[in-house]
């Protein structure tokens, strides 16, 4: 059935910023039929329902481009505030819906919360489960029917990581600093030993996930926990098999103050100069948070073609800081915003 929707003013969306007055969007089901003046749109097309009015500003849905699928926030279940990395650890260990039964609702509810806002398309990092686990797949099929269940479109991206579990140091030498009870609790919590997938798990997962559900609103990306977390060997791997696809690549960098000092502490040019000389920075890298970036920095990411995910709510929330926006639309660098919210 044709249809369309009515407003004063069409953003059309395109590089231009074309605005039509008093026009419309035709449709038939999912598909855009034609957009144009509103009386000549109504003339041609007949559309059998309009929706909106001349009062109304019609323009194409929003992407959300960072965010976990947490429908239930999890400040809501007792993680609170505070500063990153003591937060990680706080929300590792809560039962905040990381299992299979609640898995679908708590991503159906984020789906709902963002198409209320006017979000269509989103970018998933996921960190349900990892790789090695054995309801891996189901777990991602789960998450992945609540999107096709509510029409949007995902941009998936898997997290990997296989170091630095609880700080930004080798996992044995910090269980070895902590005391007795510390690691009775934890060995009985199975998070000791530290256990990560290994890489041919997770790339064997990961193209047997883009055949069976990438589509025309499907779309699987890479998604390394940021390069704190994974080891050099795994990012090269990861970016020659990126070239070789045409995969994309989707990571947290420099979201807080503490990563800013260990990235300069650990590289010579710091985690930007890392990530660029193991050949990531290009237009296949999209990059969650950021705000600790210098100016040269930002500078790297606009010439590699790179894109950014501010997250304001976030990044306050969890005192990471502010980005200027000043300091990227005059570098020319794409950047987009996450819906409001914690979990990112």
């Amino acid at each position: 059935m044709v249809e369309a929707i009515r407003g004063r003013y069409v953003l059309i969306g395109d590089n231009k910023g074309s605005v039509i007055e008093d026009g419309a969007v035709v449709f038939d089901g999912g598909t855009i039929l034609d957009v144009g003046v509103f009386s000549k749109m109504e003339q041609i097309h007949h559309p059998k329902k309009i929706y909106g009015s001349p009062d109304h500003v019609v323009l194409p849905g929003l992407v959300n481009s960072h965010q976990h699928g947490y429908g239930i926030d999890l400040v809501r279940v007792g993680v609170t505030d505070g500063p990153l990395e003591p937060w990680i650890i706080n929300s590792y260990y809560h039962p905040d819906g990381r299992s299979v039964p609640i898995f679908y609702e708590n991503t159906l509810l984020a789906g709902l919360k963002m198409l209320k806002s006017g979000v269509t398309t989103t970018v998933h990092h996921y960190y349900g489960s990892e790789a090695h686990r054995e309801n891996y797949l189901e777990m991602i099929d789960i998450c992945l029917q609540a999107y096709r269940d509510l029409g949007m479109r995902v941009a998936f991206a898997p997290v990997i990581r296989d170091m630095h579990q609880f700080a930004y140091m080798d996992d044995d030498a910090f269980i070895s600093r902590l005391p007795t009870y510390a690691v009775d609790s934890l060995r009985k919590l199975g998070k000791i030993p530290v256990q990560y997938p290994t890489a041919a798990q997770y790339f064997g997962a990961f193209d047997k996930l883009r055949s069976q559900y990438e589509d025309d609103k499907t779309r699987l990306l890479y998604g390394p926990a940021g390069p704190q977390w994974c080891s050099t060997q795994l990012l090269e791997e990861m970016n020659e098999r990126s070239k070789q696809g045409n995969i994309g690549i989707h990571m947290h960098v420099l979201e807080s103050p503490v990563q800013r000092k260990y990235g300069n502490r650990e590289y010579p040019g710091g985690l930007i100069g890392y990530l660029e000389g193991l050949g990531l920075l290009d237009k296949r890298l999209s990059l969650a948070h950021a705000v600790q970036l210098t100016r040269e920095e930002i500078r790297k990411l606009a010439i590699a073609g790179c894109q950014v995910s501010h997250n304001p709510s976030s990044n306050l929330r969890l005192f990471n800081g502010d980005l200027p926006p000043k300091n990227w639309s005059s570098l020319n660098v794409r950047l987009g915003l996450k819906k409001r919210g914690i979990n990112g």
